[in-house]
């Protein structure tokens, strides 16, 4: 739905018009008649005239029809008619154009809602007006008769527009129900978008890595069972089936959306706890360097996630032996610096490859907090975030 526009304030409603813009080109005839028979007027142009004043009068009642058929015609044969009424009537021409005319205008002003086609709509009018007073009635009184025309059109534009204030006021409200509908739809829809993206993060930093860790020590198992070592097999299938249940755990946690931090766990507890297991999961060291820090919910979270995903990519990918991370408030920021001994990322290949995920879910989170984040290559790999906190 369009905006409501300059025109539409002065929109013409055909059904409460009729019946006084019928009479008021009856008061017209009636003048018309009168001023003209104080020069001389014929029979044969009184019935004319009254003729051209019934046409013009039934065009008018029936212009919502006419129009949405033959717009440009209607406004001619309006205009024709007004010419003719002057030519008929010369001494009574200026009631006759001030009183058919500026309906025309306005009502032109309505349907056309065009600069261009209204300019010359007003320009033309103008012109034959000021051509017939100046013809019939000289050079002498031709101000008097713009100043009449320029008052009249004013007084009739401020009623019209005032008149329809109210209909106005009922579009403007529609309008803006519209446009809130639109702007409600675009914000389900980009919810929606968002959540999905949130659970696919959720599934892949949970699920995903848990069962790595399972595949890996159910391969571990496999290749004990071929040797015969039985109780190292024992050993493996009881870890493995305890972090099963982890998985299943995490599972209900991201389908009950109940990965919100716990009021009375704070930040730096929840981050140790969390490399705690991911050391006890992988059996590589982590040293955990972080002081007393708070953060908003979603920071933590985002945080956790990527340090969880960074963790797991060492050990899936670095061959490294030991990660150290760091994490502190520098300049209104949080920095988050993870390291590790291994061979070092690819970034380019990684990026690429069909399934791995985790360095894009990694970045997608720390544009969402506004953030940003290097990865370097030097003696393994350096991950540095650095997140605003205002």
């Amino acid at each position: 739905m369009k905006a409501i526009n300059y025109f539409q304030r002065l929109q013409y409603n055909i059904e409460l018009a009729r019946i006084p813009i019928t009479m008021m080109h009856f008061i017209v005839l009636i003048g018309v008649l009168f001023m003209q028979s104080t020069v001389r007027i014929s029979v044969s142009q009184t019935l004319l005239c009254i003729g051209l004043f019934t046409v013009y009068t039934w065009l008018h009642w029936h212009s919502d029809t006419i129009l949405l058929k033959i717009k440009s015609l209607y406004f001619y044969l309006q205009g024709i008619i007004i010419l003719a009424c002057t030519v008929l009537l010369p001494d009574a021409s200026p009631l006759i154009i001030l009183g058919l005319m500026l309906v025309f205008i306005i009502q032109g002003m309505f349907y056309f809602q065009q600069a261009a086609k209204l300019t010359m709509l007003v320009l033309g009018y103008m012109c034959f007006y000021i051509a017939s007073m100046y013809i019939h009635f000289g050079a002498e009184y031709l101000w008097l008769f713009i100043a009449i025309f320029v008052i009249l059109f004013v007084i009739l534009h401020l009623v019209l527009y005032l008149f329809n204030q109210k209909d106005v006021e009922n579009m403007e409200l529609q309008y803006y129900i519209e446009e809130l509908k639109l702007a409600n739809q675009k914000i389900e829809q980009l919810t929606l978008k968002q959540e999905r993206e949130r659970m696919a993060r959720d599934l892949h930093d949970t699920l995903a890595q848990r069962l790595v860790g399972l595949i890996l020590k159910l391969d571990a198992s496999e290749a004990h069972l071929k040797k015969g070592n039985v109780e190292k097999v024992e050993t493996i299938l009881l870890s493995a089936k305890e972090q099963a249940r982890g998985s299943l755990a995490d599972a209900r946690k991201v389908i009950d959306d109940l990965r919100l931090a716990k009021s009375d766990e704070s930040f730096t507890d929840r981050v140790t706890e969390e490399m705690a297991q991911m050391q006890y999961l992988y059996n590589i060291p982590i040293q955990l360097t972080m002081g007393d820090l708070h953060c908003p919910t979603a920071v933590e979270e985002h945080i956790l996630s990527i340090l969880k995903e960074a963790v797991t990519n060492v050990y899936k990918h670095a061959e490294a032996t030991k990660v150290s991370i760091t994490i502190k408030e520098q300049h209104h920021s949080l920095i988050v610096q993870i390291i590790d001994n291994g061979k070092g990322i690819e970034i380019e290949q990684d990026l690429h490859k069909q399934g791995h995920y985790g360095i894009l879910g990694m970045k997608e989170r720390v544009r969402l907090m506004q953030g940003q984040v290097t990865i370097e290559k030097e003696n393994g790999t350096c991950i540095t975030l650095a997140i605003p906190l205002e």
